[in-house]
């Protein structure tokens, strides 16, 4: 596939911080490490997703950055991207306390 056939998807952030925010309480409730590792693989495949979506942007704002298509884009993605960054460090110590 070339890069100019995927597809331009702009992250629904609220969206993502919602579900995000599940698999982390999933993930502190956890029985047992099975339990847990399921939920690390929703949350690794879940991150992968959203994180694609804004290197696509990224790429492409870079490749024509007068298209107003991609400036909002990456601006959006610019603005919101942080607070993603916050529950993916809540996570992150999580992991690291875990047994």
């Amino acid at each position: 596939m070339k890069f100019s056939q995927y597809p331009f998807n702009v992250p629904d952030v609220p969206k993502i911080q919602k579900q995000l925010t599940k698999y982390i309480e999933q993930f502190k409730n956890a029985k047992d490490t099975n339990a847990a590792s399921r939920v690390m693989r929703k949350i690794s495949k879940y991150v992968d997703d959203f994180v694609t979506d804004a290197v696509i942007i990224s790429v492409k704002f870079s490749q024509d950055s007068r298209n107003e298509e991609y400036v909002k884009a990456q601006e959006y993605v610019d603005h919101h991207f942080p607070y993603l960054s916050a529950l993916m460090n809540e996570y992150n110590k999580l992991l690291v306390a875990s047994p």
